[in-house]
């Protein structure tokens, strides 16, 4: 399995708005936003689990730098960086 590290996050990120904004790429076997458990809110970084080697190459591409606005309601935007890859 191929895990990514995302960082720059809003604070305002979700692991559903990750889901919906990486699941086009392939398999997602995990989302992981990790919480700050004082603020009770993300820490602004998340890890991402797929399960194909090509699946995980095609999010980098896509994704690496690019802003994607959450909602329309909501007025905040993630810039998603490829940090870290990790082969499990």
């Amino acid at each position: 399995m191929f895990v990514h590290c995302l960082a720059g996050l809003s604070f305002r990120t979700t692991e559903e708005s990750l889901r919906n904004a990486f699941q086009n790429f392939g398999e997602l076997v995990e989302v992981n936003l990790v919480m700050d458990k004082v603020a009770n809110r993300p820490r602004g970084f998340a890890f991402l689990r797929y399960s194909a080697e090509e699946e995980s190459k095609k999010a980098i591409e896509g994704m690496h730098g690019k802003f994607v606005l959450k909602s329309k309601r909501e007025n905040y935007y993630n810039r998603f960086f490829h940090y870290l890859e990790i082969t499990t």
